[in-house]
């Protein structure tokens, strides 16, 4: 699992989680319609409806790694990536 940092490739990581995200939107807006996803490698490893609790289990269970992180809606909505990382 990549982190994120400029050398880790952790962009490139995170472009294949948003293309995955993408990938899966059918199938997502069918079964977990209006809730967050939380995508590593490909896959999505939990859901839930309350942003704050998903990343919280998510991180805690997964530490600091690059995942996608994504309201279930339809095209255009705006996109939200949540980091474990501090503000620069």
């Amino acid at each position: 699992m990549a982190e994120m940092t400029p050398s880790g490739g952790g962009f490139s990581q995170l472009d294949q989680e948003v293309q995955a995200f993408d990938r899966l939107l059918p199938e997502l807006l069918r079964d977990h319609p209006g809730q967050y996803v939380a995508i590593l490698e490909g896959q999505v490893l939990d859901t839930d409806a309350d942003y704050e609790v998903l990343v919280t289990r998510f991180y805690k269970k997964y530490g600091k790694v690059v995942a996608c992180i994504r309201k279930v809606e339809g095209p255009g909505e705006d996109l939200v990536v949540a980091t474990p990382f501090p503000a620069r």
